[in-house]
């Protein structure tokens, strides 16, 4: 003869209410380190952080590769920690600037030069006339930029942006008609 065995339907444990750990803090010091042509306020604002933001290792990730598409770094690293007290982060970006910077000259463009820097320095803050690195990207975006700007004032040139040498020993990146 057997024994019957009943189940008794499982109990479910109720959930324990801990929240999922935080993956955002906010962000209470921002600095920058490494760079030499280039203020931390302009770094920063190409990374687009701010102090007082809430941010995880995503936001920081997007901060560096906008630093990185910039064309303006060679190298650009980040760090971030818990601040005192343990409400937010203490962050840093690690860079090493592209080197050599240029200083930019304008020619024949049609419109007075202070209107391209403007624009450029409105579009880029590390735009300088006095120094910006001749890469790729840099001289490509500044180049499209000019040309909309050209193009909304009827004008059709293509730009083309080269180095050239003033002096001896000296050199520009000319921004001018093809």
């Amino acid at each position: 003869c057997g024994f019957a065995q009943t189940r008794r339907p499982a109990q479910k444990k109720a959930a324990a209410a801990t929240p999922p750990p935080a993956t955002q803090w906010p962000i209470q010091t921002l600095a920058v380190e490494g760079n030499h042509t280039y203020t931390s306020g302009q770094v920063l604002a190409v990374a687009g952080l701010k102090t007082g933001q809430m941010a995880g290792k995503p936001e920081f990730e997007a901060a560096r590769d906008r630093l990185i598409v910039s064309g303006a770094f060679e190298t650009v690293g980040y760090k971030f920690e818990p601040g005192p007290g343990g409400t937010g982060y203490v962050a840093s970006f690690q860079i090493t600037e592209v080197a050599p910077v240029y200083p930019v000259e304008l020619e024949d463009l049609g419109v007075p030069d202070a209107d391209v820097a403007a624009l450029l320095h409105g579009k880029d803050p590390l735009f300088s006339m006095a120094r910006i690195p001749a890469t790729k990207p840099v001289l490509d975006r500044y180049v499209g930029w000019i040309q909309e700007y050209l193009a909304s004032k009827g004008g059709t040139d293509k730009i083309v942006a080269r180095v050239v040498s003033t002096a001896p020993d000296r050199f520009a990146i000319l921004i001018r008609p093809a």
